[in-house]
């Protein structure tokens, strides 16, 4: 969702959520309970991991919490909220932190031979990058330090990206 509201929608299907599963253990174990009564169906359905597919009426819905991305005070900080009639008010991450996202995605892909997840994380970082910048809504200096948070690799790719800009 937040990547189709920063650069040009692609259809899924499936929207994905991130949210804090490491260290909630009992939460994630009252929602497991909570959604299988309503006639959600869920995979897996123990606690422990990091995604959970939600299936709703046809749709599927990936609750995500990413070993590979540091999400930060600052990144809750810099989200950014969406309004959505019918929904409610969501809150999305910057364009730095979904870059830095997928730039550490294509890495952990890349980890686990995985070209073609690698390759779409690639693209995406650099599509969402390069409509960011040309909108002039990107902050450098704060994506840096996020690259920086994520190790080596993913701040050399970060500098990179930066290099292309010019």
């Amino acid at each position: 969702m937040a990547y189709n509201f920063y650069a040009t929608p692609e259809t899924t299907h499936d929207v994905d959520f991130l949210v804090r599963l490491r260290g909630e253990e009992g939460k994630v174990s009252d929602l497991l309970q909570h959604l299988a009564p309503q006639g959600y169906q869920v995979e897996p359905l123990d606690v422990g991991h990091w995604m959970y597919r939600v299936h709703v009426k046809g749709q599927r819905i990936d609750l995500v919490d990413p070993l590979y991305f540091k999400y930060t005070r600052r990144a809750e900080i810099r989200r950014r909220s969406l309004r959505l009639k019918k929904i409610g008010t969501l809150f999305i991450l910057s364009p730095e932190d979904l870059v830095v996202l997928h730039l550490a995605g294509a890495l952990d892909a890349k980890k686990r031979n995985n070209a073609d997840m690698m390759l779409k994380n690639l693209t995406r970082a650099v599509s969402l990058f390069v409509h960011r910048v040309k909108v002039g809504d990107f902050d450098e200096n704060y994506f840096l330090e996020r690259a920086q948070e994520h190790g080596d690799q993913v701040y050399s790719q970060a500098v990179l990206l930066l290099r292309r800009k010019g």
